[in-house]
């Protein structure tokens, strides 16, 4: 019968380090050309264009954009509160003034 080691053998191994990249982002010109696409002369283009001011002026994630409840938008207090990554409730100032404004979705 095989003997029981009494020591973990892999005590003294490293683990690999991972080198954690920071996220790309857009260019000040990439997010102006972003903001032009939408047809503002549509209810559709409206939308998408106040969702897009939100998503950059907030900082939020998409899936966070996607949560989103009208009731989590204050315009007159220029802020938001979401659910974000972990489930974990924030707020924050936006744009979300304009932006809602703008689309006449309030």
């Amino acid at each position: 019968m095989d003997e029981l080691i009494t020591e973990d053998p892999s005590i003294s191994v490293e683990s690999p380090k991972f080198r954690k990249s920071l996220p790309e982002f857009l260019s000040v010109e990439e997010v102006e050309l972003l903001l032009t696409q939408p047809d503002a002369s549509t209810a559709t283009g409206l939308r998408d264009k106040a969702m897009i001011e939100l998503l950059y002026s907030a900082g939020l994630r998409v899936s966070e954009l996607c949560g989103l409840a009208v009731d989590d938008l204050h315009p007159n207090a220029g802020s938001l509160r979401c659910v974000g990554k972990g489930n974990k409730r924030t707020a924050g100032a936006c744009w979300a003034q304009r932006a809602s404004r703008d689309s006449g979705i309030l």
